[in-house]
């Protein structure tokens, strides 16, 4: 951010929200050992800050013919949905910073350069007539409503079949997957699909623009290859120098291969496992739906995928400096055992049967976002999932109890968090689809 901007903004907005006493301590927070603006080195170290989004009326304006370019399975309710995500943010609350896209982008489009260059960006991509002039004459409520909820070609007083001109944003609430905080930067994604493109763009401005994250650094695939598409749901830290990336029309080969050369600039060994995931059925979108990590020797599998030998391709890269090495490998645990990291797996379904485990797989079952080494947060519909790990020593604590402060998580060794499920899963993704975390500590 240029000191000009930056000038103007803290004058502007010396008294807002995220200028509070909330946002200074996340500023100046950090220990020694972790200063970096955003850090996050590990899928499950403890949590210190995450994004997310409370879903809005961009859900209730889809409708059913619009269902298949907003990437949905099918409609939701907007009332439902929020009351759901209640538990999500209600529980993230209690144990970490929470920031909500809404907040960042109605501070950030205050700022003249960064509404202007969010304008820009996204006008000059959609060529309509009229756009461009309409979100610049809009009040700063206004242009946040109209971002993210579209704008209709009535609205630009154009005759159209088609309803909208700005399409809304249907999948915002998924804050994992158009960025993804990288050890010390944020990697801005690069999005298979239009729909979700906007997204990315509009993060970029607020990482770029906003003063929570002064001296962030970011990055794009785009400068490797302009044909590399990757999505957060299909990346994992496992370790500073382990990553961990699924494979599938939404991340391409194109996308791997960038992403090796963004990581090679900055670091001179480490490794990359890549997995191949089946486009059939629609539920698995991204890698998180097949597998997620739940400790530092324990991970959530749907198993008829992950654990059995299978035509799924999985190489591990190891890369040192002008080296590079290729290892086919079995599977994907056994990738993970042979760059250090022996998991021990729990399933999805509670059985390596495929009935049960396809069921709550369909509904996110494998998608669990821990906010500390083995204290996750899941789904409660998927009970023989969330009975697996109980089984396998985890305590059960409904969202209920921890939002109204019956329940200490802090004198749990081993928790899932439960949260409804009913209405978020049917959008295709689960607690860690829906949060962005930009700072964990260290394990």
């Amino acid at each position: 951010m240029n000191t000009m901007t930056n000038r103007i903004y803290r004058k502007d907005f010396t008294n807002s929200f995220f200028m509070s006493d909330f946002f200074v301590s996340l500023q100046k927070n950090h220990s020694m050992e972790n200063s970096d603006p955003v850090r996050v080195s590990s899928e499950i170290g403890e949590l210190e800050a995450v994004i997310i989004h409370k879903p809005g009326e961009e859900v209730e304006l889809m409708t059913p013919c619009d269902v298949q370019e907003a990437l949905y399975s099918d409609i939701l309710n907007m009332d439902v949905a929020q009351a759901e995500h209640a538990h999500l943010s209600g529980v993230l609350s209690k144990v970490t910073k929470t920031l909500f896209v809404k907040d960042l982008l109605t501070d950030v489009v205050k700022i003249p350069e960064a509404r202007q260059n969010l304008i820009d960006r996204i006008c000059d991509a959609q060529h309509i007539r009229g756009l461009k002039e309409y979100m610049e004459s809009r009040t700063s409520e206004q242009f946040v409503k109209n971002i993210i909820e579209g704008v209709q070609y009535s609205e630009l007083q154009i005759k159209s079949q088609q309803r909208f001109a700005h399409r809304p944003l249907h999948n915002l609430f998924f804050t994992r997957d158009p960025s993804v905080t990288v050890n010390n930067r944020i990697l801005v994604a690069d999005m298979n699909y239009p729909i979700r493109q906007r997204e990315a763009v509009m993060m970029d401005v607020i990482y770029t623009y906003h003063p929570i994250f002064e001296n962030t650094k970011t990055f794009s695939l785009k400068k490797q290859n302009r044909a590399a598409t990757l999505e957060g749901g299909d990346l994992f830290i496992i370790r500073e120098d382990l990553f961990l990336l699924g494979i599938h029309p939404r991340t391409n080969i194109a996308g791997v291969q960038a992403f090796v050369d963004a990581q090679s600039e900055v670091m001179q060994k480490f490794q990359l496992i890549t997995f191949e995931l089946p486009t059939e059925p629609a539920s698995f979108i991204h890698l998180d739906m097949a597998f997620t990590m739940l400790n530092n020797d324990e991970c959530m599998i749907y198993a008829p995928l992950i654990l059995n030998d299978s035509k799924y391709h999985t190489l591990r890269t190891v890369v040192d400096g002008n080296s590079v090495l290729y290892h086919d490998e079995s599977n994907l645990l056994s990738a993970l055992k042979n760059a250090g990291v022996d998991l021990r797996p729990i399933h999805c379904g509670g059985t390596t049967e495929e009935f049960a485990p396809s069921r709550e797989q369909w509904h996110s079952g494998t998608n669990f976002f821990c906010f500390a080494p083995g204290k996750l947060i899941g789904y409660a519909r998927n009970r023989h999932t969330i009975e697996a790990l109980s089984n396998a020593g985890y305590s059960v604590i409904p969202s209920t109890e921890v939002i109204n402060g019956n329940a200490d998580l802090s004198k749990e060794k081993k928790v899932v968090v439960t949260i409804p499920g009913s209405e978020l899963a049917r959008g295709g993704g689960g607690a860690r689809c829906m949060t962005m975390p930009i700072k964990r500590k260290k394990i």
